[in-house]
């Protein structure tokens, strides 16, 4: 299957060290691209220094939380990065999955994004802007004398891609018509994942866009190791913390699986995390990510990505609770010892 590989990584499970050599690791090996995930702590401060070890690698979040920053911040940091780092910067959006921490309201979802790329890439434009929508406002119009009529000091020269986080139709339809690619965590059979890729495919041919060139990356859970129960055990328990989250189990249930939806509810207004872990049936678990020993996630990995996929986004789910004490780092490299011969082993 001619898929790339890609990486992400959650920042705050990691040292300096760790990040600095993930990001050398993940450029000798090939990958596509290495992107961080975004909770309470700033996500480009992490993507500099996955660009200041390598000379090739895309590097870029997956995702930066929207309402965290307005669209002008968003646009200028990407623009920035993008100077110093020619090319190589990806501007990954998503709405997250906390509650917003700024007031920001916490509702229409997709127009609130629609509304933000349109922002960011007017300003990206280098000409003024004055944008006034129905959920964002925007106005950037005071060029400095030396710049001539731009405002933005670093216009980039090539076009900075922008991916969004979709799952849902609106949300899927949306990276079809405005984005550059999308990322799609999908808990469910694979006909679903088909249909999600349709979806975003067909809303760019309505806009009159080339639907191959909007990269489809699939999240990938995985969990490796040599003791193949201990790994299926440890990813049971890092899924029973996604579903915790009534967003998540609405995937899980749209994905084919709402009666292990419905129990997964239950287990977790009745019985917390360990009741959640129990009622995860190995259907589900294999329906939601690759778990095992190298040999069996390597086997699956082309079942699990289906026709329509541009890029595997490898993402590590280390052996044991899934919290800062686990070893984040010894399973991101676990991870891409399995899938890629051109990591290094030394």
């Amino acid at each position: 299957m001619n898929v790339t590989r890609s990486l992400l990584v959650i920042p705050e499970y990691l040292n300096r060290r760790q990040h600095e050599e993930l990001a050398m690791y993940a450029e000798a090996a090939g990958l596509f691209a290495l992107y961080h995930s975004e909770l309470a702590y700033d996500v480009h401060a992490y993507e500099m220094l996955g660009l200041m070890q390598t000379e090739r690698l895309r590097v870029g979040s997956g995702i930066a939380v929207r309402h965290k920053r307005h669209p002008i911040l968003a646009a200028e940091t990407a623009a920035t990065l993008n100077n110093l780092f020619p090319g190589r910067y990806v501007l990954g959006l998503g709405s997250g999955v906390s509650e917003p921490f700024s007031g920001a309201p916490d509702d229409k979802l997709v127009g609130r994004m629609d509304e933000y790329i349109t922002i960011i890439r007017s300003v990206l434009s280098g000409n003024p802007v004055e944008f006034h929508g129905k959920y964002y406002d925007a106005v950037y119009r005071t060029p400095s004398p030396h710049r001539g009529k731009s405002v933005l000091a670093h216009v980039p020269s090539e076009h900075i891609p922008i991916y969004v986080a979709g799952g849902g139709r609106l949300a899927l339809r949306l990276a079809g018509r405005k984005a550059d690619g999308v990322f799609i965590q999908h808990f469910g059979n694979r006909s679903t994942l088909s249909s999600q890729i349709r979806c975003v495919r067909e809303a760019a041919i309505e806009a009159q866009r080339d639907p191959g060139e909007i990269n489809i990356s699939l999240l990938v859970q995985t969990c490796v190791d040599e003791d193949r129960d201990r790994a299926r055990a440890s990813f049971r328990n890092y899924l029973a913390l996604y579903f915790e989250r009534p967003y998540y189990r609405k995937i899980l249930s749209d994905g084919g699986y709402p009666r292990e939806a419905a129990a997964l509810d239950e287990a977790w207004r009745n019985g917390g995390r360990e009741a959640a872990s129990a009622v995860i049936t190995d259907e589900v678990l294999d329906a939601c990510g690759l778990a095992g020993t190298p040999e069996e996630v390597r086997a699956r990995f082309d079942d699990f990505v289906v026709d329509g996929v541009d890029n595997a986004v490898l993402y590590p789910s280390p052996i044991g609770e899934a919290g800062p004490g686990d070893d984040w780092f010894g399973m991101s490299c676990t991870v891409l010892k399995t899938f890629l011969p051109g990591f290094p082993t030394a």
